[in-house]
């Protein structure tokens, strides 16, 4: 993200997006389904080239490309990897 406060503005945005998605309130989705990894990932400049690593793997039979995302975000998170 260009700064601090646009970054803040999108990922306002994305609980938005996932609330309106789930029929929900931004600030439970926040709190319940939209995990810390996720915009932590976006602040620290790392989601879209994880999006982009996944993307060139091969085809996995039982997980979408949006699970693969989720699943290397995590990972990556869990791998101390987010900056």
């Amino acid at each position: 993200p260009e700064d601090e406060r646009a970054a803040d503005a999108n990922i306002v945005e994305l609980y938005k997006r996932v609330a309106d998605y789930l029929g929900n309130t931004a600030a439970i989705c926040r709190d319940y389904y939209v995990h810390p990894a996720v915009p932590e990932c976006y602040r620290q400049g790392t989601f879209f080239e994880i999006c982009a690593d996944v993307e060139g793997l091969p085809h996995d039979e039982w997980l979408d490309l949006d699970e693969q995302v989720a699943l290397a975000v995590l990972s990556s998170n869990l791998n101390g990897n987010t900056g």
